[in-house]
C-alpha cells in the first residue's frame, strides 16, 4: 500500500486576523482553597491517538499551588498565580517553597483528607 505525501494544491490555508490578546474567564467568588487558603489548579494530560477505535493515554499530573495567600476582600494578583516560571524566582530563595508549590496527585488528597474539605 502506498500513500501519498500531500502536495501544495492539496492543502488548504486560512489566514485568520490577529485578536488582541484578552483573557476571557468566569470570576469565581468563592474557590476552593486548600492550606488555609491558595488556590491550586490541577495539569492532568490526555492525548487521544485513534477515535477508531477509541485509543487514549492519560497522565495524573500534578497540582500547583499559588504561592501567596488569596483573600476575597483583598485579591492580589500574585494570589492567582501558580505559574512555576514565575514562582521559580522565589525557589532560589526558599528551595522548600518548591516541594510546596508542585505536588503529587497523592499529595493534594492527603491535604483535601486532612483539612476535613472531603
Amino acid at each position: 500500500m502506498y500513500i501519498k505525501p500531500p502536495t501544495v494544491q492539496d492543502v488548504q490555508v486560512q489566514v485568520r486576523p490577529v485578536l488582541p490578546k484578552v483573557l476571557i474567564q468566569r470570576f469565581i467568588p468563592n474557590p476552593l482553597t486548600i492550606n488555609q487558603g491558595h488556590k491550586f489548579d490541577l495539569r492532568v494530560y490526555l492525548i487521544i491517538t485513534s477515535t477508531q477505535p477509541l485509543v487514549a493515554f492519560y497522565h495524573r499530573g500534578f497540582l500547583r499551588v499559588s504561592l501567596s495567600k488569596y483573600d476575597a476582600a483583598h485579591p492580589q494578583r500574585q494570589s492567582h498565580i501558580t505559574n512555576t516560571a514565575i514562582a521559580k524566582k522565589m525557589f532560589k530563595k526558599n528551595a522548600d517553597l518548591a516541594n510546596f508549590q508542585m505536588r503529587t496527585f497523592d499529595d493534594f488528597q492527603k491535604t483535601l483528607l486532612d483539612e476535613g474539605i472531603v
